[in-house]
């Protein structure tokens, strides 16, 4: 399978379990935040939640960062500083 094949297969996967998502939350209240409910799953601490959301984001860039060529160069390192700073 070529990549742009894989790529328009996984954008209609996406797009058919968003349109599933939309159907299934027209008749369940999913419970978001603080509006918690049992039966529902584990419950997790806002820190912990907030640390695995946010993970990806700093360890995908870091990992692009650090396949790129010019990584050592003096602009690109300002740039990661002011990614992972802020």
């Amino acid at each position: 399978m070529s990549e742009p094949s894989l790529y328009e297969l996984l954008v209609w996967l996406m797009l058919g379990m968003a349109a599933l998502t939309f159907v299934a939350l027209q008749w369940v209240t999913a419970p978001y935040g603080r509006h918690g409910r049992s039966g529902w799953g584990p419950s997790i601490p806002s820190r912990v939640a907030w640390i695995v959301m946010e993970s990806p984001a700093v360890l995908v860039f870091l990992a692009i960062y650090m396949a790129g060529q010019n990584r050592g160069a003096l602009v690109p390192c300002v740039l990661l500083s002011m990614w992972m700073i802020h």
